[in-house]
Parts: structure tokens; sequence; C-alpha cells
């Protein structure tokens, strides 16, 4: 997605940027972009879109069958259709660009819709993750 996604992208490496300007403990956490374009979005190629925004980032894509297990227990699994087709990439313009938060089990622990305003993010993100 040519718009939405580095917007998101952006922001939310912004977001990182002012946590680690307040000295908050990130190591033990892990920021992935999800692709939900297996066809075009290769794992090295996500990988190194995402870390094109911070060093730390890790983008990810797997199989189609994958992304919709994992889109189902996210609840966002209408954003991907239920076929593959190369040609047809009208989903891309169907996909939220929402920040999930999952604790360290993997558990959902909260979500974070656009527009996207930093100094609110952050403090909602150490309040959750405290």
């Amino acid at each position: 997605c040519p718009d939405e996604c580095p917007t998101t992208m952006y922001q939310l490496s912004k977001l990182i940027k002012v946590l680690r300007d307040k000295d908050y403990k990130l190591d033990d956490k892990q920021w992935v972009l999800v692709s939900i374009d297996p066809e075009r979005d290769t794992p090295d190629m996500i990988d190194k879109y995402a870390k094109g925004f911070d060093k730390d980032f890790i983008g990810v894509s797997n199989a189609r069958p994958m992304l919709l297990s994992l889109a189902t227990q996210l609840s966002v699994n209408n954003v991907m259709p239920n076929h593959s087709n190369q040609m047809d990439h009208s989903h891309l313009d169907n996909h939220v660009n929402n920040i999930i938060l999952l604790d360290p089990n993997g558990d959902f622990a909260g979500i974070f819709r656009p527009p996207f305003d930093i100094s609110r993010l952050s403090l909602t993100y150490q309040s959750v993750t405290n």
C-alpha cells in the first residue's frame, strides 16, 4: 500500500523515538509489521521495508492460511480476501492501519487506531505496558 502503511510506520517510528528519549525500556519489546500481501511481499522484502523506518522493526509475511489465522485471532480477518489472486490487489485499499498491542504471551492487550497522536500513544503505551 503506497499511502497508509508508510504513514503508520512513520508514526510508529516517532512513538519509539519518544519512548527512547524518555529512557523507556524497549529491549524486551518487538515491533512487527505483518504484510497481508504474501504474493508481493516476501519475508525478506517486508523486513527490509520495516527496518527502513527503525532498525528494531521486524517485517514478516507468511503463507495466506497462516496470515488468515493471525488476522482472525486479532479480529481483523475482514481485511484479507480468502483467495489468492496475484493480479488483484484491490484488498490493499481495505486493510486496517491499526497498531495492535500484544502482551508477552501473545494475547491482545490494546489497539491504537488512526489518526495517531504521538503524545497520547506514548502515554497509553506506557500505561498499558507498565
